[in-house]
C-alpha cells in the first residue's frame, strides 16, 4: 500500500505549491515517501464501504496538508472499459478519475510487472503516444526474419514481417494483387505484422499500405527490402534471399592487409559493380589485397558518396542488383582482394523511409527529442531493442548475404554522443556502446569471423577495448602527416612530432588502428584536398623534382612502413590532385598515359609488395616492433626499425629526408651488422634490384646510442627502404666502399 503512495508521491510531488523548498531527487523522493508520507485517516474506513479497504485512501501533502489526487497516467495502458468503485461498488467509465456517485477516487493500481516505472534510466526518455512495443517484450530470435523472404521456387509464395506497432492494420499490396488491400498481414503480440502472400514471387514490386488508428492510409516502404526499382514511386522489389556462397578464399589479417578505399562510381567506367569486375585487374596489378567499398546502401541522390542513406538494407539501384554486388564480392576473392563495406548506421537521410512509418508525426524509429539531431541526418534510436536489433540485422546480412569480409562502420563518434554537434564533449548514449558491443559480438560469431573498423576519430582506446572494434581509423596519423609535408618552409617540420604519430597505437597492438594520408573525407573540396595539390596548391604541372610529387612518396612511405594498417584512397597511386565535390565521389582518370603519373605508381606498387613481404625480404614491416633509432630535428631526417622476430629477410631499416637538400655520407645508428639491401627509394629515376650497388654495409660504429651504424647520402626530399640480406644472398668476402649516384658507403 505504501508503495502505491511512493509512486502517486513521485508523480504529484511537481503539484505541491511548496515544491520549492523541497530538494529532492527521485530516489530519496521514493524513499521518504515510503517513510514519511501522511494518510487522511477519514479515509481509512468509509460508512458505506463494505470491508475495510485501502484501495481508496488518498495521501496527502506532509508539507501543506493538500490532498494529492490519484493520476490515470498511473493506470496500466491496457485498460478495462470500467473499473468498480471499492467504496459503493458503482461501475465507471475507464477514463473517470474519481466515483460518479460517491466522489471516491479511482483505485491506483501497480505499475504492469514485465515494464517498471522507471526509476533512473541512463538517458532521459520523452514521453511518447503509447504503442504496443513497450508493453509486450520484444522477441528476438534469429530465425525470425523481416522483409520479404520468397519460399523455394517449388513451393512458392512470399512471408512477409514489419514492424508496426502503432498501426491499426497493415496491408501488403503490389504486382501480386493489383497494388489491393487482398492481403492484410496478421498482428503479432510485440507489435509486428506478418503474413504469407501465396501469389506473391521474386522480382515482383511491392509497399507496405498501413492504416493507422485515425483511419489515414500510408503507403510504405519495406524498412527491410533488399532493392527499391528506379521509377519515381520507389516501390520495393521482391529479391531471393541467398547466402554468399562459400569458398576457399583466406582473407588477410589486418597485419597483412593494405586497403584501396574506392567508390563503385568511380571506380567502375560504367559507374556498376558489374564495370568493377571489369578494373579489378588494375587493383591486381597495384598489389593491394582489400578494397573499403563506399556505402552501397540505397541514398538520397543518385550519383554520390553514399552517406546518405534511406535504407540500411537495400543496395544503391543505380550500381545493379543484388547478385551484381555479390558477383564482384566474389570475383575480388577470385583475385585474392578482401572486402570491406563502408556501413552507415550513425544517420538516416532527411527523407529516409523510416520516416513517420507507422504514424504521422511519430517517432517509432527515431528518438523523440534533440539526442535525434546530428550535423549528417537524423539518428535512430538505440534504447529500442527493435531499432538496435534492426541495425544488426542490417550489418549481418551485408556480411552474410554478400560475403564481405569486414565492416567499417562510419562515425562511431556522432552515434555514440549525446550531442552529435560536439562529440568531443564526453556525454555518451549508453545504449549507443551496447549497439556497438552487440554488432561486434554479431560479426566475430559468424563462420569464418569477421572484422569491424569504426571511423571514431576521437582518439579513444575504448572503441577498440570496450566497444570491441579490432581497428579504427588513425585521424591523428593524418592530420600530423598532412600537416609536415604541407608546411612550406623545413624549418617548420617537426620530426619528433612525426616519430610520435609513427610510433602510435591505440591499445599497444599494431593492427588496432588504420593509418591513412588521404581519406574520402579529407579530399572534399571543403576540407584539405588531394595531398599533392595541398603541397603546391595551384601548380599549372608537376615534373618528378616537384615538391608535390617528392614529398607525397615520402608521405606513402611512411605510411607503408608505419605499425597499423595502410589504406590509400583511390587515386593516390597515380597522383590525382582533383577535390571532390559534394555529393558526387573523389574523380580519378584512371585511363590517363602521363608517363609521371605512371612512374608514381611504380613506387606505390613497391612500396605495397615490400609492406606485404611478397618477396619475403621485409616481413617486419607485417611485424609489431619498432625502434626510432634516429631522430634528427636538425637536419630533418628520421629513421626507424621495424621488425617481428629480428633477423635477415625480418629486419627493415626506413630512412626519410624531410629537408630540400642533399645529406651526404650521412651516418645513422642500427641495432643490428651485416650486409644491408636498399629495396625502396623514393627518387623517380632510381629503381633497386639485385645488384651490388644496392648493397650496404653496417660497421661497428656507435651512433644514436646504438652499438651499430651505417652511411648513406639523401636526396632532397628522399625515402629509403632498406633490409637485411637473406641466407644465401650475401656476397663472399667484405665489402668495403661502394658508391654509386645518390648512395654511398
Amino acid at each position: 500500500h505504501l508503495r502505491q503512495h511512493a509512486i502517486s508521491f513521485l508523480h504529484d510531488f511537481n503539484q505541491c505549491k511548496h515544491k520549492q523548498v523541497v530538494k529532492i531527487s527521485p530516489l530519496t523522493g521514493l524513499v521518504s515517501s515510503l517513510c514519511r508520507v501522511r494518510l487522511n485517516p477519514s479515509s481509512f474506513f468509509n460508512s458505506r464501504s463494505r470491508s475495510n479497504s485501502f484501495s481508496s485512501t488518498m495521501p496527502v501533502c506532509e508539507m501543506c496538508s493538500a490532498p494529492l489526487a490519484a493520476k490515470a497516467i498511473l493506470r496500466p495502458r491496457a485498460m478495462p472499459t470500467h473499473w468498480c468503485c471499492t467504496t459503493c461498488t458503482d461501475m465507471n467509465d475507464s477514463a473517470a478519475t474519481e466515483c460518479r456517485s460517491c466522489h471516491a477516487p479511482a483505485p491506483v493500481e501497480l505499475p504492469v510487472p514485465s515494464s517498471p516505472l522507471p526509476l533512473i534510466c541512463a538517458t532521459p526518455v520523452v514521453a511518447e503516444s503509447p504503442s504496443i512495443w513497450a508493453e509486450v517484450p520484444y522477441e528476438r530470435s534469429a530465425t525470425r526474419d523481416f522483409g520479404a523472404w520468397p519460399k523455394n521456387e517449388s513451393e512458392g509464395g512470399v512471408h512477409f514481417r514489419v514492424w508496426a506497432p502503432n498501426a491499426a492494420c497493415v496491408y501488403v499490396a503490389g504486382e501480386f494483387n493489383g497494388w489491393s488491400q487482398e492481403h492484410a498481414l496478421e498482428r503479432e503480440p510485440d507489435g509486428c505484422w506478418q503474413g504469407f502472400v501465396e501469389k506473391a514471387a521474386a522480382g515482383q514490386h511491392y509497399k507496405y499500405l498501413i492504416r493507422t488508428k485515425d483511419g489515414q492510409m500510408l503507403w510504405r516502404n519495406d524498412p527491410c527490402g533488399r532493392m527499391m526499382d528506379l521509377g519515381p514511386a520507389r516501390n520495393d522489389v521482391i529479391c531471393k534471399r541467398v547466402l554468399f556462397p562459400s569458398s576457399a578464399f583466406d582473407c588477410p589479417t589486418l597485419r597483412h592487409m593494405v586497403i584501396y578505399e574506392m567508390s563503385v562510381l568511380t571506380f567502375s567506367p560504367e559507374k556498376t559493380f558489374q564495370g568493377a569486375i571489369k578494373r579489378l585487374p588494375y587493383l591486381a596489378s597495384l598489389g593491394v589485397n582489400a578494397i573499403c567499398m563506399m556505402p552501397p546502401t540505397q541514398d538520397t541522390h543518385a550519383e554520390c558518396w553514399g552517406y546518405d542513406p534511406i535504407s540500411l538494407f537495400a543496395l544503391h539501384r543505380q550500381f545493379g542488383t543484388p547478385d551484381d554486388l555479390r558477383e564482384l564480392v566474389l570475383s575480388c576473392h577470385k583475385m585474392g582482394i578482401a572486402c570491406i563495406m563502408d556501413w552507415v548506421p550513425n544517420h538516416m537521410a532527411a527523407d529516409s523511409i523510416l520516416n513517420d512509418f507507422d504514424m504521422p508525426g511519430g517517432h517509432l524509429y527515431f528518438y523523440p527529442d534533440a539526442r535525434r539531431d546530428t550535423p549528417f541526418g537524423t539518428r535512430l534510436d538505440f534504447r529500442k531493442p527493435q531499432v538496435s536489433d534492426y541495425i544488426v540485422r542490417s550489418a549481418r546480412m551485408w556480411l552474410e548475404e554478400y560475403g564481405f569480409d569486414g565492416l567499417r562502420v562510419d562515425s562511431t563518434g556522432t552515434l555514440r554522443s549525446v550531442n552529435a554537434h560536439e562529440p568531443w564533449s564526453g556525454k555518451d548514449l549508453i545504449e549507443a556502446w551496447e549497439l556497438m558491443q552487440a554488432l561486434n559480438d554479431m560479426a566475430h560469431s559468424l563462420t569464418p569471423p569477421r572484422f569491424t573498423i569504426a571511423e571514431d576519430l576521437m582518439h579513444n582506446s575504448r572503441i577498440n577495448d570496450t566497444a570491441g572494434f579490432d581497428s579504427q581509423w588513425d585521424a591523428n596519423f593524418f592530420t600530423q602527416i598532412f600537416r609536415i609535408c604541407v608546411t612550406l618552409e623545413d624549418c617548420n617540420r617537426d620530426m619528433d612530432l612525426l616519430a610520435s604519430v609513427v610510433s602510435s597505437t591505440f591499445t599497444g597492438i599494431c593492427t588496432d588502428r588504420v593509418i591513412y594520408t588521404e581519406s574520402h573525407d579529407t579530399v572534399a573540396s571543403t576540407c584539405s584536398h588531394r595531398f599533392p595539390e595541398a603541397i603546391e596548391e595551384g601548380a599549372e604541372y608537376f615534373t618528378a623534382g616537384s615538391p608535390a610529387v617528392k614529398r607525397s612518396i615520402i608521405a606513402a612511405t611512411i605510411l607503408m612502413t608505419s605499425p597499423g594498417t595502410p589504406m590509400i584512397l583511390m587515386g593516390q597511386e597515380n597522383l590525382e590532385r582533383r577535390s571532390a565535390v559534394w555529393p558526387y565521389p573523389p574523380e580519378v582518370d584512371y585511363l590517363i598515359d602521363d608517363p609521371l603519373r605512371q612512374a608514381v605508381y611504380a613506387k606505390y606498387a613497391a612500396l605495397i609488395r615490400l609492406r606485404r613481404n611478397l618477396d619475403g625480404a621485409a616481413s617486419g614491416l607485417c611485424g609489431t616492433g619498432i625502434c626510432l633509432s634516429h631522430i634528427n630535428n636538425g637536419d630533418k631526417v628520421i629513421g626507424y626499425h621495424r621488425y617481428s622476430h629480428y633477423g635477415p629477410g625480418d629486419d627493415v631499416l626506413v630512412i626519410a629526408n624531410f629537408a630540400n637538400r642533399d645529406l651526404i655520407d650521412y651516418r645513422l645508428g642500427l641495432t643490428r651488422d651485416g650486409r644491408w639491401r636498399i629495396r625502396f627509394h623514393s627518387d623517380l629515376d632510381k629503381t633497386p634490384d639485385d645488384s651490388l650497388q644496392w648493397i650496404i654495409m653496417a660497421t661497428r660504429i656507435q651512433r644514436d646510442g646504438l652499438p651499430f651504424s651505417l652511411v648513406i647520402s639523401l636526396p632532397p626530399y628522399s625515402a629509403i627502404i632498406l633490409s637485411r640480406e637473406l641466407p644465401g644472398r650475401e656476397l663472399p668476402g667484405r665489402v668495403n666502399s661502394l658508391s654509386v649516384t645518390g648512395v654511398s658507403t
